[in-house]
């Protein structure tokens, strides 16, 4: 058995079992036996502790995953760095791994659940970023995947602050070589954009069911990372949309300039995607000698119409310059200012040369013109009516609700479409999982169908919200608890290590979870610190009381009472009254530590089936012709042959040569196994 399973980590963390077993680190299922519930702990091998890379590395998870709180991201709870044991407390999750997951349908995913799930880990991605901080190892097997459909990134082991310059030879080439960037490859310092170009690979792998480089060696394969081009990705799975590959290969760009610029840029065009899978993305770049840039032109279906076919008219040429003007605004002018000087150069020539019969001809036409000036002057008037918010033709115009979540709003006040066919009412709110400027809510909700011009609410981020630690060493337990949690920061009481009684009560020190002083210091708003109160011994253990006999309710009260909670209540077949306690876990009168989760046993009372069998003719110390019969225990189903001579009256013994239940009714008692009989079918 592993060393660590059934011991106790900080007198809190109960360990269960061994469920990951990693190059440094083992994770374990476990107890916390102070908030009553499962966690992981990631415990760091012993014969990795004389190795100060892997030490390193170690403490360096836990320093960067501190930092990090987003919905995408496995919590942590708790963190321990000593001498002789180090090791971090996770939130546990019951799911399998999004590798796992691709094994297992064994076909390409659908394009549909390869957003549902990129999108999410780019959400993490961002959050992470934005803390400055690169995870360098994204890749489905470091991708949890929930029954609900969520992802949770994990493994931050060799992630680094991108504002760390300290590489070394080991931290460049570190990574899964699969699914590192071009610059990993080659041992140049990375930044975000080097988690954008893995989050490429793994789209590319979902979409088409293989990797887009393999080889027989891992040194092969990071050669292709840094200078083959993968097969486009409609060449092996022809049903993926043009703008999703577009997207891929955009991601996947060998220079990390040519990239996605953030996860935010890349959360874009995959919700512009959503709204359109016809949409296709050309990604143009410039060459001038400022740094390189890069430019989306989006292009719609109604962009690829043909162009008109020219009419054949006495004004040829003016009406070639108008058909180019309807193609696009760019040309409108400019063909217009070159018909219109065409027109005048050939009603010029007409006045010189023009004879009676053609000036009939012109009457119809000149009146054809006025007509067609009339009509452009109504519709420009109904145009200029349409655009206004309150018009009466706008309000009943149904359009679709764009996806704001995600997208900056500078760049949504600039967005022509979007400020012409709504208002937006703009609240700003601090939000540390979204970076200042960033759209994390809108109402109403998209995708939904509305009116024009309706109104959408939307939370703009204000960024992290920074607060000055208050200095409450020497304070009193409850104040220095009220006054942390007034500015917006999540204490944790842990015991001191002192227990002075003149300081009982009293806080000792207050740190962050790699166990730094922050007193006075500035931390972003809802960070959970460490708050150690000098305690009494008496106060860090209790008894766990004689609940024997009572009902749950009671059995609850009187452990609170203790400081100590119910846990599991497990329901078993028993002679003790039906509803009331008969055993606890830990055992009444131990001494253990306040905050314990006590589990219990409840009894079902005689909860038995009987069926019936054949007719005994002979049986030991019993009349015959009764019945034996078949009892379905309650509390395992088990099945158990007794005999019961008195229709189920009487009082019930256990054989101890056989196991079997037997009935003993007016003294008389007995049993015979070897005239048993199989009950019949039922």
């Amino acid at each position: 058995m592993d060393k660590f399973v059934d011991k106790r980590l900080d007198g809190r963390y109960l360990i269960k079992s061994l469920i990951g077993n990693g190059g440094m680190a083992n994770v374990y299922k476990a107890i916390d036996l102070k908030e009553n519930r499962i966690v992981a702990v990631k415990i760091l091998k012993e014969e990795c502790m004389g190795n100060e890379d892997l030490v390193r590395r170690f403490k360096n998870e836990s320093k960067v995953i501190a930092v990090l709180n987003h919905p995408n991201i496995v919590k942590v709870f708790d963190v321990s760095v000593s001498a002789k044991l180090q090791f971090i407390v996770m939130e546990y999750i019951d799911g399998i791994t999004l590798k796992d997951y691709m094994e297992y349908r064994k076909e390409p995913l659908t394009y549909k659940e390869t957003i549902h799930f990129i999108s999410q880990v780019l959400l993490a991605l961002q959050h992470a970023h934005q803390k400055g901080i690169v995870h360098r190892d994204i890749k489905p097997q470091n991708i949890m995947l929930l029954s609900d459909g969520n992802i949770k990134v994990m493994d931050f082991g060799i992630a680094r602050f991108s504002r760390s310059e300290n590489h070394t030879i080991t931290d460049k080439a570190i990574g899964s070589v699969h699914y590192i960037s071009p610059e990993q490859a080659k041992g140049d310092v990375t930044d975000s954009k080097a988690d954008i170009y893995s989050v490429g690979v793994m789209m590319y792998e979902m979409l088409c069911g293989k990797l887009p480089f393999e080889s027989d060696s891992p040194v092969s394969v990071a050669i292709k990372q840094i200078s083959d081009t993968a097969v486009p990705l409609r060449k092996i799975n022809a049903s993926v949309p043009e703008g999703l590959e577009a997207i891929t290969e955009k991601a996947m760009a060998k220079d990390p300039h040519e990239r996605y610029q953030s996860a935010a840029d890349m959360l874009a065009d995959l919700e512009a995607f959503k709204r359109n899978p016809s949409i296709k993305f050309e990604y143009k770049y410039l060459t001038d000698n400022s740094p390189t840039r890069y430019i989306n032109k989006v292009v719609g279906r109604q962009q690829q119409k043909p162009a008109a076919k020219k009419p054949q008219t006495m004004f040829g040429q003016q009406s070639a310059a108008r058909t180019n003007a309807a193609e696009t605004p760019t040309t409108r002018l400019e063909a217009g200012m070159k018909g219109g000087a065409q027109v005048r150069t050939q009603q010029k020539r007409s006045r010189n040369t023009a004879s009676k019969p053609h000036k009939k001809i012109a009457l119809p036409v000149l009146a054809g013109i006025t007509a067609a000036v009339l009509i452009g002057a109504v519709i420009t008037v109904l145009l200029i009516f349409k655009m206004a918010p309150n018009s009466i033709f706008s309000k009943n115009i149904d359009v679709d609700l764009p996806n704001l979540v995600n997208r900056n709003i500078s760049e949504v006040k600039a967005d022509s479409t979007i400020m012409g066919s709504f208002t937006l009412n703009i609240v700003e709110e601090y939000n540390s999982d979204y970076e200042s400027g960033i759209i994390f809510s809108q109402t109403p909700k998209a995708p939904k169908t509305v009116k024009e011009h309706s109104t959408i609410t939307v939370k703009v981020s204000l960024g992290v919200e920074v607060v000055t630690v208050p200095n409450v060493i020497g304070w009193a337990e409850a104040d220095a608890i009220a006054s942390l949690k007034e500015v917006g920061l999540s204490p944790l009481v842990k015991p001191a290590a002192e227990t002075d009684e003149a300081n009982i009560g009293k806080v000792e020190s207050i740190s962050d979870m790699n166990g730094n002083a922050i007193a006075g210091s500035q931390i972003s708003s809802g960070t959970t610190v460490y708050v150690y109160v000098v305690k009494a011994e008496k106060d860090v253990t209790t008894m766990v009381p004689d609940c024997a006999g009572m009902t749950l309710e009671d059995a609850k009260k009187v452990l609170v009472a203790k400081n100590l909670s119910l846990g599991t209540a497990t329901e078993v077949d028993n002679e003790a009254a039906a509803g009331t306690i008969i055993e606890t876990t830990p055992v009444a009168g131990k001494e253990v530590p306040k905050g314990t989760s006590v589990d219990v046993k409840v009894s079902l009372g005689h909860t038995h089936n009987f069926v019936e069998s054949d007719v005994i003719t002979q049986a030991t110390c019993i009349t015959p012709g009764k019945r034996w019969y078949r009892c379905t225990a309650g509390d395992a189903s088990e099945e158990r042959e007794y005999l019961d001579p008195n229709n189920h009256e009487g009082q019930r013994d256990i054989d101890p040569a056989t196991g079997y239940f037997i009935w003993r009714c007016c003294g008389v008692s007995g049993i015979d196994p070897s005239l048993i009989q199989a009950p019949p079918a039922q």
